[in-house]
This record gives C-alpha cells, structure tokens and sequence, in this order.
C-alpha cells in the first residue's frame, strides 16, 4: 500500500475529546506535509496516555481549510489556529524584542512559531510541546508523573544539535548549558518563556556566519531548560529516535529526518497496530497489506 494510502488510514478513527484534563495543554506544530503524521502522533498519544487534555495546534499557514476542519472534527474542541490570527498576536507580544521578531516575521522560520506561540497562546501554564513526528507505543508516564509533579522534562537527542557550537551558546547566554536536549517532547511551563533571554542571544547570534536558523528553535529550549536546569528532568531511553535496536519497552520514538519518515510509515505504525486496536478492522488489513 503506497505511503499516502497507509497514513490515510488514520481518518477512519474515532474522534476524540480535547479539554476535560486541565492540567496541561499538548501544543504542535503542523504544516500541510504533516498532517497525517501529526493524526497519528496525537491518537497514539490520546490512546496511551489515557488523557484528554486541550489541544491546540498551530497551522505554520500551509495547512487547508478541510485539514484544519479535520483536526477539529478529529479532536473535539481543540483549537486551530492559522497563521493570520496567530501574526496578529504574536507580533504584538514581540514588539519590544526586535530580534525575536526578526525571527518569527522579517526572516520567518516555521520553528519559530514552534517555540514562540507555543508558549504566547498557550491558555494554561503547563504545556506539552511534541513534533508531529513522533508516535507512542506505551503510556507516557514519564511525561505525565513530571507535569503531575510540576516538573518538566525533554528528550534526549543523539548530539548536541544547537544554532551555533555550545561553547559560543553558553558565552553569548553567560549560563551552563544543558546538552543533547532534543525539542521533539517538552514539557514546559507558559510562564518560563523567557524573552528576555532568547532576545538576547538572538540579538547576538545573527552576527554569525555559521548560525544554523533551523536549530535556533531547539537551541532556545535548551536555554530555557539550562536556565532552570533543576526543574527539567531528561527523559529516559524508552524515548528515542528510530536510528537503533527498538525497544520492548520503548514508549516513544521520533522518527526525525527523511529517513525517519520512510520509517515512520514502514516501521512504526505496523508496530503500533501491533500494540493496540484504536482502528477499525479496515484499516488494520489496509496496513497490513
């Protein structure tokens, strides 16, 4: 069965609550590539947790009207929101951080959104942050103990993958920095977004040649997590990447990459149908074939 056929599938699923957990709020990033995944990531994560905390799920502005409409039909009342309304908010709440704004507007990157509104349109303190990317095989309950503890918790990536090298990083933000934390899951706090500290390592890292733009977002949590270091917990091995032996007890992985796409379709959700029966009979023969 062709990739499209296979992540199709997903539609065929029983829509879900949003909003009757408060504790937190899941936000993620999706553009129209990603639609699919991001319906697998989320009902995987709906299904294991056991949770129905709010959703809100940021548009980069490539997502069409009948994707939008999907994910609202999918996810009861969560929140959509497009890129024009996010702009408006968004560029009102970083008028006064020039280089944040840089970022998010004049030298747009959709990562930005990521990092930025994620946090600015948040409607409650605790936020789970997770990349459309990603699928879950077990209950969470290493992200969920950490947000009922009221503490917050990120991935462990494979290297220390920052906009610039770590030692400029720790000089330009004059603190520690924590290493290997990947933003695929974050667990976080609205009210830890620290602008004041993005802007100023922003204000000076666009004065390098070498500045890496598509890891600015994964570098500014990482600051955040450095700045409070004592309050963020690393996850353990049961959440990784698709790059090793895979797990009995992996909980989690992200399959990042162009490979870890292929593998997302090939791999892991033939594994996740293995695991649990959230699909009607069709789907689970379409994936099979």
């Amino acid at each position: 069965m062709f990739e499209s056929e296979i992540l199709q599938q997903i539609i065929d699923t029983e829509p879900v609550d949003c909003g009757k957990d408060d504790q937190f709020e899941v936000h993620m990033l999706v553009c129209a590539r990603d639609f699919h995944f991001a319906l697998w990531c989320l009902k995987s994560f709906w299904h294991f947790s056991g949770r129905r905390p709010g959703l809100v799920v940021h548009d980069d502005g490539t997502l069409s009207g009948a994707q939008r409409a999907t994910f609202r039909e999918q996810f009861r009342k969560s929140r959509v929101i497009d890129r024009k309304e996010s702009d408006a908010v968004v560029d009102q709440r970083l008028a006064s951080h020039p280089c944040l704004h840089r970022y998010r507007f004049e030298e747009f990157h959709p990562l930005s959104i990521k990092l930025l509104d994620a946090h600015l349109l948040a409607a409650q303190d605790r936020i789970l942050v997770l990349d459309a990317d990603i699928l879950f095989f077990a209950p969470p309950d290493e992200i969920l103990t950490r947000i009922e503890c009221d503490r917050g918790c990120f991935m462990n990536d494979l290297m220390t993958a920052y906009a610039l090298g770590p030692r400029t990083v720790e000089k330009l933000a004059g603190l520690p920095l924590c290493d290997r934390v990947n933003s695929g899951i974050v667990a976080t706090w609205k009210s830890r977004l620290d602008l004041e500290l993005l802007e100023d390592f922003a204000q000076h890292s666009w004065e390098y040649s070498t500045l890496y733009v598509p890891w600015i977002e994964q570098t500014g949590y990482a600051l955040m997590v450095s700045r409070t270091p004592d309050r963020y917990d690393r996850l353990s091995g049961d959440y990784h990447m698709p790059f090793g032996p895979f797990l009995e007890s992996t909980v989690a992985c992200h399959y990042l990459g162009r490979t870890g796409r292929i593998l997302f379709v090939a791999d892991g959700i033939p594994r996740l149908l293995d695991r649990f029966a959230f699909v009607s009979p069709k789907t689970r023969a379409g994936c099979a074939d």
